[in-house]
Parts: C-alpha cells; sequence; structure tokens
C-alpha cells in the first residue's frame, strides 16, 4: 500500500492507496493454503453458531460429539 501527501488550505493529510480484497483475507495476507484456511475457519464460526443456538455448554457438546471437554 502506498502512500502521498496532500496539502490543503488549512492542514497536510497523508492519503494512503486501498487495495481491494479478494474476498480471502488470509490470501491476502499471503498465508500458504489461504483457501483451505478460510474453509477451515467458516466451518469453525458455523459450528460455534450451531451449539450456541441449541444453548450447549462446552461440556455437553463435548459429551455429545463424543470428545473431551478442551
Amino acid at each position: 500500500m502506498s502512500s502521498k501527501v496532500v496539502t490543503t488550505k488549512r492542514k497536510r493529510v497523508k492519503v494512503k492507496k486501498i487495495e481491494r480484497s479478494s474476498g480471502n483475507v488470509l490470501a491476502d495476507l499471503g498465508f500458504a493454503e489461504a483457501d483451505e484456511r478460510m474453509l477451515k475457519a467458516q466451518l469453525a464460526v458455523k459450528i460455534a453458531e450451531l451449539i450456541e443456538q441449541k444453548g450447549w455448554t462446552q461440556a455437553r457438546t463435548a459429551e455429545t460429539i463424543g470428545l473431551d471437554q478442551p
């Protein structure tokens, strides 16, 4: 991202160039396997939403899916 300084009558303002996102912030930041990481993040968010909708605790969720609580 580049920037330039613009001078107006009253003050100096630094203006930065804005780049449009690709839609995947992980890819924009240069992470390896960004698409896979994004899918995993989206899946985790959806699971958390479903658990919250059901009103389950961590213990209840762990019991239901057969995993330890952590």
